[in-house]
């Protein structure tokens, strides 16, 4: 009897462990699934520029957002602030046009913001011809997503190792894990945004034009 019952003890423990294995796993897995939905987004398309158009929208909203106060209830978006967050890692000061913003709204503020960041980057593209405009987007954010997602797996993986020295302060190691998991997912999601708003609005592409070959005959003479 007493060694069925340690048998039966040694059996429960090894489930608790695989069960909270898989339970840590399942974290990481939902996150894999959504980024590689990203990333296959990207990779499958010849043109992105809808999917760079929602990442500036991403960083726009939420710089907006952080300059955000009241007064009497209602809200104001701190211009000051936001021409600090959008000069000069995006915008000169003339294309941050602090005037167009005034008495708008905080979503209008949103939809400007949005609107003067899109028209750079085109207006830039513009300049750069339609293919290489593509091959352009495409690179950025196949290179942002990609090394974004491998330094959060690094992460991820140290908050694992260390968050089993949770269970001594009395909390739940994978309640803690779960919360801060999602918290650095939804960082790296920002920074991805971030970055890919900042590399193609300060990235410069110089276009040779070639020159038209001469005929055999007069190069030769």
């Amino acid at each position: 009897k007493a060694i069925t019952s340690a048998q039966k003890r040694v059996e429960g423990q090894n489930y608790d462990t695989r069960k909270s294995l898989l339970d840590y796993d399942d974290v990481l897995r939902k996150q894999r699934e959504t980024m590689y939905a990203e990333r296959d987004k990207v990779i499958e398309r010849d043109d992105v520029h809808d999917i760079v158009k929602e990442f500036f929208k991403r960083v726009a909203i939420r710089y907006v957002k952080d300059c955000v106060y009241y007064v009497d209830k209602d809200e104001v978006v701190n211009l000051e602030e936001l021409e600090k967050k959008f000069v000069p890692q995006f915008l000169t000061p003339e294309e941050f046009n602090k005037d167009s913003l005034k008495r708008l709204e905080r979503d209008d503020v949103i939809d400007k913001m949005i609107e003067i960041l899109v028209t750079k980057e085109e207006t830039r593209g513009e300049a750069w011809g339609g293919k290489i405009f593509q091959m352009v987007e495409k690179q950025v954010l196949t290179k942002v997503i990609d090394t974004n997602w491998t330094n959060h797996i690094d992460q991820m993986s140290r908050l694992r190792d260390g968050i089993g020295l949770r269970s001594y302060a009395q909390t739940n190691p994978l309640q803690s894990y779960i919360h801060e998991g999602y918290d650095m997912f939804n960082k790296m999601m920002h920074k991805i945004a971030e970055q890919t708003a900042t590399y193609l609005l300060n990235v410069q592409v110089k276009v040779e034009k070639k020159e038209p070959e001469q005929p055999q005959e007069e190069a030769k003479n």
